[in-house]
């Protein structure tokens, strides 16, 4: 003997109201757990209002659908509804967690205060771009940019100036975002369509990806590509391509020309040195790994990319070019210069030439760096990143 389809409909409602209320305790819980006097209160200030405003918004979604599915005679359509509401607040609740694991471990001083550097270099990014980034570093198990809370990761247990370059990567994406506000329109998408393919995600994530490669490279010119050439980029897998990036051979291609065009713009060429040494041994690599070479159509295709993405870049966001070079290559001949003539910038680039010409000794240049990296965010006068130092926008 079936079930009546009014039983049914009976059964089916209360299943639903009672993952509605349980997924609603789950977002109290995320409110009262941001509530912690363990993390320190500049940290938390700076994503308070973002994340209270987004659960009290969810909040009210679910009461909403609570409400209607009370009265409702079918249900398909809530069920639907709930799993959406599932889904945002699952991403919701998972950002919560990354802020809590990655701000008590600050706070606790766990990540040896990179983080603090982290904070500066980027916020050195943010004023030459004006983007008034309100957040922060975190350690985490990965470099990640989420635009939800705009919290940048930094890969943990990375305690040395070496991979901070990245982060200027991570903040290529928000920088990506920010343009495309400004415009008003989607120039990947049109980047896309003049290569006659179609605007579709997969496209524009790769082109974001190129375009984040392409901002560190310009606002910090060869520290990052020393650090994509010698760190981070998989030599023994290096045409792989992944559904969200780009193949590594591809991503070297622009950042080497990249380079290139920035050291154009100086009838002296400062970085032609670094760029030959670099491509030996990015190339050198990937013979004894053995893998071929880009290919040349490919090769060609980027370029035209890298043209189109470099002048939107180059058009929106001009002070962002890193443009003191001359003072790293004095820093790096001696670690005795005035804090507060130096940037952070200064600092990595410094610390990759004197890696690059002192092999072996890189314990002991980073050691040197990171504590000229104190020296300039410390040094009277200078204006550091704070979190949540602007009024926050939801």
């Amino acid at each position: 003997m079936g079930v009546r389809p009014d039983a049914a409909n009976s059964d089916g409602r209360r299943a639903l109201l009672a993952q509605i209320e349980a997924l609603s305790e789950n977002l109290d819980r995320g409110r009262t757990a941001l509530e912690t006097s363990r993390i320190d209160g500049g940290l938390r200030a700076a994503v308070d209002s973002c994340f209270r405003n987004r659960i009290a918004s969810k909040s009210k979604e679910l009461e909403i659908l609570q409400s209607r599915t009370r009265g409702a005679t079918r249900l398909e359509a809530y069920w639907g509804g709930f799993r959406q509401l599932q889904k945002e607040c699952g991403d919701l609740l998972r950002e919560v967690l990354a802020f809590l694991e990655g701000a008590l471990m600050r706070s606790a001083g766990l990540d040896a205060d990179i983080c603090r550097i982290a904070d500066a270099l980027l916020g050195e990014l943010d004023a030459s771009t004006d983007i008034r980034w309100q957040r922060f570093t975190i350690m985490a198990d990965r470099d990640l940019f989420v635009g939800m809370s705009e919290i940048i990761r930094i890969s943990f247990p990375e305690f040395s100036v070496w991979n901070l370059p990245v982060a200027a990567h991570e903040f290529g994406h928000l920088v990506a975002e920010e343009l495309h506000r400004n415009l008003g329109r989607d120039p990947f998408g049109e980047i896309l369509e003049s290569e006659g393919k179609k605007p579709e995600a997969h496209g524009r994530q790769i082109l974001n990806e190129f375009f984040a490669d392409l901002f560190a490279t310009y606002a910090l010119g060869p520290a990052f590509a020393c650090t994509a050439t010698l760190l981070r980029f998989d030599v023994g897998d290096a045409h792989r391509r992944s559904p969200t990036h780009p193949t590594a051979a591809e991503r070297m291609h622009l950042v080497f020309k990249t380079l290139e065009k920035l050291n154009q713009l100086h009838v002296a060429g400062p970085y032609s040195g670094i760029i030959e040494q670099l491509r030996q041994l990015w190339e050198g690599s990937l013979d004894a790994a053995d893998q071929p070479p880009l290919e040349a159509e490919v090769a060609r295709q980027l370029d035209s990319r890298l043209n189109q993405l470099y002048e939107l870049l180059d058009n929106a966001y001009s002070e962002a070019r890193y443009a003191s070079f001359s003072r790293a290559w004095t820093l790096a001949e001696n670690w005795q210069a005035q804090p507060d003539e130096l940037t952070l910038r200064d600092v990595l680039n410094a610390a990759w030439l004197c890696r690059l010409r002192d092999r072996g000794e890189n314990q002991t240049i980073g050691r040197k760096a990171l504590k000229t990296c104190f020296d300039v965010i410390d040094s009277p006068g200078r204006q550091s990143h704070r979190p949540g130092m602007y009024p926050l926008e939801v």
